[in-house]
């Protein structure tokens, strides 16, 4: 890998309908991204909104996606970007609704460059204290560190290095999978060491609500089932009291593509992962 701060950085910024969040997010991505050769994607995926002019003003690249062919969209979205970024030596995946402190890149690539053992790197995340409700969970956030549990938000924004992705996609034709949880299956895929800076904070800036949370918590259930998790897993879920996440992942059987979860066993079993 080349001399931090003159290593090909790339950064994908999946997007759909969330030009309210994007201006901030792409201007901390540039402000972050300043003392790399950088690339940033935002992949414009069947937006109705002015998306595609935010990304457009900031001087990004965007890929306009019209339809989507995967049943998981942003699986997809991520797919595309690490496609044309092959070249680079790390690339960020960043949601549309994430704000990064200045020095973000700066120190997750060079936890990289200081630790070969490592294949992606992340600091955390807690929510912006907005409105009245993300102001309860953010509270809600910080008492669980305190307590020692940790909130759960841990991995976001990843900084991957591409030598390992670069390797996976001989082998496969193709970096993301057409998965519920396609951030942690391609950490499993990779192997080699993760790690989370917990003294670098990214923000969510999402105006969230109830039922935004207890959706997202069963997504996450329905993920790690599909992903082959053991139910003690979920232990820590019920300490935070996410209850859903329990939920999801009970319901899975009824809800489930079998197709898909055909192609996680195999590609699991291939990898050597059962």
């Amino acid at each position: 890998m080349s001399e931090t701060g003159k290593a090909k950085l790339g950064v994908i910024i999946p997007c759909h309908n969330d030009a309210g969040y994007l201006r901030r997010c792409l201007a901390s991505v540039a402000a972050a991204s300043a003392a790399f050769d950088s690339r940033i994607l935002v992949v414009i995926d069947r937006c109705t909104d002015d998306s595609l002019d935010v990304a457009r003003s900031f001087g990004v690249e965007p890929i306009v996606k019209d339809k989507s062919t995967w049943r998981n969209s942003t699986a997809e979205n991520l797919n595309m970007g690490f496609l044309r970024l092959l070249d680079r030596d790390c690339v960020s995946v960043i949601a549309a609704d994430t704000v990064l402190p200045g020095n973000y890149f700066l120190e997750c690539v060079e936890a990289l460059e200081a630790s070969p053992e490592l294949t992606s790197v992340s600091g955390l995340m807690f929510t912006e204290r907005s409105t009245f409700f993300n102001r309860l969970y953010s509270s809600y956030e910080l008492l669980l560190e305190r307590r020692g549990l940790r909130h759960g938000i841990r991995g976001s924004g990843r900084v991957y290095r591409m030598s390992e992705v670069r390797r996976l996609y001989q082998t496969r034709g193709r970096v993301v999978d057409d998965v519920l949880a396609e951030d942690s299956f391609l950490d499993q895929r990779l192997g080699g060491a993760k790690r989370v800076l917990d003294d670098i904070i990214c923000v969510c800036i999402r105006e969230s609500g109830v039922r935004k949370s207890a959706r997202g918590q069963f997504t996450s259930g329905m993920a790690r089932r599909q992903l082959g998790l053991p139910i003690r897993l979920l232990l820590g879920e019920i300490l935070r009291l996410r209850f859903f996440v329990l939920l999801g992942y009970l319901l899975y059987p009824l809800l489930s593509d079998s197709r898909a979860d055909r192609e996680v066993a195999a590609l699991r079993l291939a990898s050597g992962r059962d």
